[in-house]
């Protein structure tokens, strides 16, 4: 890698970092499938000495560095090394959320991405082993699938981010709020039920 990793910038009273091996760009990624009207999220575990001391979440967003600006092909690539999973010439449904900044002291652009596994038939209980990246951290890497409420207890913000985008796009709202409308389809159907017997009664003293 030519690139330094970590660039140190100040810009009048701010003190920030940017990553030029990526070109300060990323992606982060969470995979889903629907099964039985519940959603299941890809998440990934990889080794980060970072946070060797620290109470965090055990699995985490796919994530990875844009390197030659083509956003759908690092998707792709990701996917492979962290997950071992190959959408490559597969017809899969790649959303794409929006990008956003992680905070306020690094400039690096996060593109966030949603992707629809569900006609995979892949299974939900198995670990998936990533092919990796040859860099130590991607040595043991893998991947699991979590119901939303595991999903909803973790403190991976990329993971929360990006959940939360493809809910405001409507795109995995079915699992949260399925017994209310199913509550709401049998008031409804229940409401018709006792027009209609109100109507007989009525029909019949006339």
């Amino acid at each position: 890698m030519n690139k330094e990793y970590l660039k140190i910038i100040e810009v009048e009273f701010m003190h920030g970092v940017e990553e030029p091996w990526c070109n300060n760009q990323g992606v982060a990624i969470l995979p889903y499938v629907l099964k039985d009207n519940e959603y299941h999220y890809l998440l990934t575990k990889e080794y980060n000495p970072l946070f060797k001391n620290k109470q965090i979440s055990e699995y985490s967003t796919i994530t990875g560095g844009i390197e030659n600006n083509n956003h759908y092909q690092t998707v792709i690539n990701e996917m492979l090394e962290e997950t071992g999973i190959d959408i490559r010439n597969k017809k899969v449904k790649i959303h794409y959320l929006g990008k956003h900044y992680a905070n306020k002291s690094s400039t690096k652009l996060w593109y966030f991405y949603g992707i629809d596994l569900s006609k995979f038939n892949l299974d939900l209980t198995k670990t998936y082993k990533g092919t990796g990246d040859n860099t130590i951290g991607e040595k043991e890497i893998s991947a699991r699938f979590v119901s939303h409420k595991k999903l909803n207890k973790t403190n991976d913000a990329l993971s929360l981010a990006t959940y939360g985008k493809l809910n405001l796009k409507n795109l995995i709202r079915f699992d949260n709020n399925i017994n209310q409308k199913l509550d709401m389809i049998l008031q409804i159907l229940n409401e018709q039920k006792n027009n209609s017997n109100k109507s007989d009664e009525t029909s019949w003293k006339d």
